[in-house]
């Protein structure tokens, strides 16, 4: 009881693990003090949130580079529509981007390898458009 009251915890929640901030759920377990129920997780996240946004800046510039290319293909559209869609596919771009980020920090961080493969897909359609091998 006086550890009860020392601590400020009630008898229906778990220990509290002095050398770490994690509680933990008998006295035999530790979390070796990491916060939160798997350190090693949280740091995959962030490498693939980190890595999702670095290919994400190579697909902004990639994209950028294409619309500036004057390509034949883009040659049909008006001044005006080709600047509408611009802005278009850029928010788009930007949309894909920020879903893959929110999946990898809700727990799906493999979805950088799927944002990956995206981007190689991306990076060879633009080299194909920009030296006009397409």
């Amino acid at each position: 009881m006086r550890r009860v009251l020392q601590h400020g915890l009630d008898h229906a929640t778990a220990p509290f693990d002095q050398n770490s901030c994690a509680r933990t759920d008998d006295a035999n377990r530790r979390t070796n003090g990491h916060c939160g129920p798997t350190n090693d997780f949280a740091k995959v996240q962030r490498m693939a949130i980190f890595a999702i946004f670095m290919l994400g800046i190579g697909n902004f510039a990639l994209h950028r580079a294409v619309l500036a290319s004057r390509h034949p293909l883009f040659g049909d559209l008006g001044s005006a529509s080709a600047r509408l869609s611009g802005r278009i596919t850029l928010g788009i771009e930007f949309a894909v981007l920020l879903a893959a980020m929110l999946f990898a920090a809700h727990g799906w961080p493999s979805m950088a390898w799927g944002y990956g493969a995206y981007s190689v897909v991306n990076a060879v359609a633009g080299w194909l458009i920009i030296t006009r091998k397409l």
